[in-house]
């Protein structure tokens, strides 16, 4: 689920299917509130790994790869 949250729309879209459209009304504030705390607090233990978003993805492509061989 995490993987499909680009930004703020996805976000929005996908908790209201969890949760349903009343309830993700009535805790808008209090959802986007959390949400943000959330983001400023990655960004400020993890933020630096933005830098090295595309490296990161061929890591990934490399240990999917590594893995294969193990299993």
């Amino acid at each position: 689920m995490l993987s499909e949250v680009s930004n703020f729309t996805d976000f929005s879209r996908i908790i209201t299917e969890k949760i349903g459209q009343k309830l993700c009304q009535e805790k808008s504030q209090l959802i986007s509130q959390a949400a943000e705390l959330g983001r400023r607090k990655f960004l400020e233990k993890l933020g630096w790994l933005l830098n090295y978003e595309q490296q990161l993805h061929c890591f990934r492509s490399c240990l999917k790869i590594s893995s294969a061989f193990l299993s």
